[in-house]
């Protein structure tokens, strides 16, 4: 049910039109705002064109899609391209160029849709697109109550949000180890939706603890003591137990507060979607859902000397 006003949206569209595409020509599919991705690289789909060239809005499906869920061909699909042609793609050239474009992605198992400036209405095939069954279950998501589905939401997303802090968390002390100098780490956690940061921390200090308990002295790696500090969304909080005790602050607090660390998660919400309120500290970091798994980047491995236990 996130409403999403132009002064709020974070995807930068590249024109005043493209957000009139997605805010009035697609007011029917709201969730469209959330689940399209603006101004994607096209470099991230196919290496046949250059010049940092960018996507108007683009959707990716998170896995393999068997049953062509979403392709309006027989061709199985990877993502879907909607294209807001304004009026110089009416020149010869401009033409040229978008059929050229469009072969790569096809190339690249995309599919392009695009919406003329003189179009009255919605293109069919993007309407029909918007239809199919997978845009159907995220529509179905956007509509439903939060309170009747919490638990389930719970159970499902609270630990993988969980993991999601420990591995920033980690990754943030490998990148500061002059942090287990401090007798105290002051954290702050923002909690955009489901509750994860006292669980996150309280676990995470166990597993250090079990695993100093098994090392020789010299290997040992004590965890500072962690000021712990969070900002809740109420909707979203099926027991205040989860919190575990932990201090919970209001934003004005957070504005006035300096923090050794300020993770913002959401796990709900993708990348430059919403505009969030940001907080004032030299190590703030922002947790959200991607839009795509980027394969050039890959995965990182941590190496490091062997422990004597």
């Amino acid at each position: 049910k996130l409403e999403i006003k132009k002064n709020q949206y974070d995807g930068f569209p590249d024109s005043l039109s493209e957000w009139k595409f997605l805010d009035e020509t697609l007011q029917e599919f709201p969730f469209a705002k959330q689940i399209l991705q603006s101004q994607r690289d096209f470099s991230t789909i196919g290496t046949g064109l250059a010049g940092s060239r960018k996507l108007d809005f683009s959707y990716e499906f998170p896995y393999l899609n068997p049953k062509n869920v979403g392709s309006l061909s027989d061709k199985q699909r990877q993502g879907i391209i909607f294209e807001f042609d304004g009026p110089h793609h009416k020149l010869q050239t401009v033409k040229f160029y978008d059929n050229y474009r469009d072969d790569v992605a096809d190339e690249n198992d995309f599919e392009t849709l695009r919406q003329s400036f003189d179009t009255i209405g919605l293109n069919l095939n993007i309407e029909k697109q918007f239809r199919n069954e997978i845009f159907g279950i995220f529509k179905t998501n956007y509509n439903r109550e939060i309170k009747d589905f919490l638990s389930e939401y719970s159970l499902l997303f609270i630990p993988l949000a969980i993991a999601r802090i420990q591995k920033t968390i980690i990754e943030f002390l490998i990148s500061n180890p002059n942090e287990f100098e401090k007798a105290e780490i002051k954290i702050a956690i923002i909690e955009r939706d489901l509750p994860c940061g006292a669980i996150a921390i309280k676990s995470l200090q166990e597993m250090f603890e079990n695993i100093n308990a098994i090392l020789d002295e010299e290997d040992k790696l004590i965890l500072p003591k962690i000021n712990l500090t969070i900002f809740e969304n109420k909707n979203w909080v099926i027991d205040n137990k989860l919190h575990l005790d932990a201090s919970m602050k209001t934003e004005e607090y957070f504005k006035l507060t300096n923090f050794d660390i300020v993770i913002d998660h959401s796990i709900l919400r993708r990348s430059n979607i919403y505009k969030e309120i940001d907080f004032n500290c030299e190590n703030a970091i922002k947790i959200r859902s991607s839009h795509y798994f980027d394969t050039k980047n890959g995965r990182k491995i941590y190496c490091a000397n062997l422990l004597n236990y």
